[in-house]
């Protein structure tokens, strides 16, 4: 079962871990996602990686998604070179049918015009979603658009998040992903239990129980 939908803790159980792409070994009974970092662009020779992610995907069971990838301003890759790797990550998504698990900073915009751009048949998941209620209207209005929250989060923005579109996650944070779900549901004004079974039904329709 998966409760944390992206985290960068080696040993998380009933989640999702980021893994690095060199030297991937992975753990039975684990899940993982592979991908580029905007942050790693600069020191990363793309095309192999984008060929290691391939093949790691194609052989290992364990590999439920790609990415973290996307698109952000802090980055030290220029624009047009972030937006070619992560045009390369969709691509893989699609082809490998997985799910795409987005870092966007300050360009949902970009995000929303590249979704309604390349019409995929995968979900993209936006981890670490914190942005306001303006922010987070026109992409509800894109279906197969989810949204990842973690320790910080938009109070307002969370609230209008349907419950099949909503994920949870640890990410960095040294929470727990139980308490970071329950300041969730406080938020939302549902239970705890009430948050977690959604949760955990919406990661086994994305993740489980796919193809």
């Amino acid at each position: 079962m998966i409760i944390d939908t992206h985290t960068h803790h080696s040993h998380r159980t009933c989640a999702i871990i980021n893994a690095p792409i060199s030297d991937f070994e992975p753990s039975d009974g684990l899940y993982y996602s592979v991908g580029i970092h905007p942050w790693d662009i600069h020191k990363t020779d793309c095309e192999k990686a984008l060929k290691s992610i391939t093949e790691l995907t194609t052989l290992n069971t364990h590999i439920v998604a790609i990415g973290e990838c996307g698109l952000d301003p802090f980055s030290t890759a220029p624009d047009d070179e972030q937006l070619t790797v992560f045009e390369k990550h969709i691509a893989l998504s699609e082809q490998l049918e997985k799910n795409l698990i987005i870092h966007c900073v300050k360009r949902y915009n970009e995000i929303l015009q590249l979704h309604r751009c390349h019409k995929p048949q995968q979900p993209w998941i936006l981890h670490g979603f914190r942005s306001n209620a303006n922010v987070l209207r026109p992409l509800l209005a894109q279906s197969g658009i989810y949204f990842s929250i973690g320790e910080k989060f938009n109070e307002e923005a969370v609230k209008l998040i349907p419950s099949e579109r909503l994920l949870i996650e640890t990410d960095e944070s040294l929470l727990s992903i139980e308490e970071i779900a329950s300041r969730i549901a406080t938020a939302r004004g549902e239970t705890t239990q009430e948050l977690l079974n959604s949760i955990a039904q919406n990661n086994r329709n994305l993740f489980l129980t796919r193809g």
